[in-house]
């Protein structure tokens, strides 16, 4: 999952590296013992399409790891302590993981059937259920999340998620505008259609297109 392209790749490399994007969609790892998951870095939680934790690390240090939220006296989650640190939707996601009391080994499910097995169909409907830029933008082996003041300062926003969740698309460039769509050959112009001026860029969509300032 951490292989990267390499230079003068063949197409039968290009072809799996393209095939790892399509498992980043659906893999994750399932909570066993979880002394091998990091809360941060890891993705574990059962929740499309990210399945990792949005909030930046806060109390506990960003290398962390699941474990340290669960008794092991009783294997149950530190109920307190999971919702202190996260906010009440993340925290109820996973309040709602259940343990096993036979402290079995984590695993690599695939999240998008119900026995964790990966297969052609089910992978095809959840490459279909994406745009272009949302598989292009999907990280198989890292998060783009740093324990950095930017991030802090969108997360702990007093606006409802979806704005949060713009705002983080936003830095990262993965917005549909037209210049993204056509670098990746959707379009074929990425004049902005209200101005007929610039290119239609983030920059210019948010800060220099006439209609968008006045508007």
């Amino acid at each position: 999952m951490n292989a990267a392209l390499g230079n003068n790749p063949s197409l039968t490399w290009h072809g799996i590296i393209q095939g790892k994007k399509a498992l980043g969609i659906g893999c994750r790892k399932r909570v066993g013992n979880s002394d091998s998951i990091f809360i941060w870095k890891d993705k574990w939680l059962p929740k499309p399409r990210s399945f990792k934790i949005c909030i930046p690390p806060n109390q506990l240090p960003p290398s962390a790891k699941v474990i340290e939220l669960i008794y092991l006296e009783t294997q149950k989650w530190n109920e307190e302590l999971v919702k202190d640190i996260f906010w009440e939707e993340e925290a109820n996601i996973i309040l709602s993981i259940l343990l096993s009391s036979r402290l079995t080994s984590n695993q690599w499910v695939w999240h998008y059937s119900k026995n964790g097995k990966f297969s052609m169909k089910s992978c095809y409907h959840a490459v279909m259920g994406l745009d272009l830029l949302e598989l292009d933008n999907i990280d198989a082996g890292s998060s783009s999340l740093g324990p950095n003041v930017a991030w802090k300062k969108i997360w702990s926003l007093n606006v409802p998620n979806k704005c949060k969740i713009t705002l983080w698309r936003m830095c990262n460039n993965s917005l549909p505008t037209l210049d993204n769509l056509m670098r990746r050959g959707v379009v074929i112009d990425s004049v902005c259609p209200l101005c007929n001026h610039e290119s239609s860029d983030l920059n210019h969509i948010l800060f220099k297109c006439p209609a968008a300032l006045q508007l």
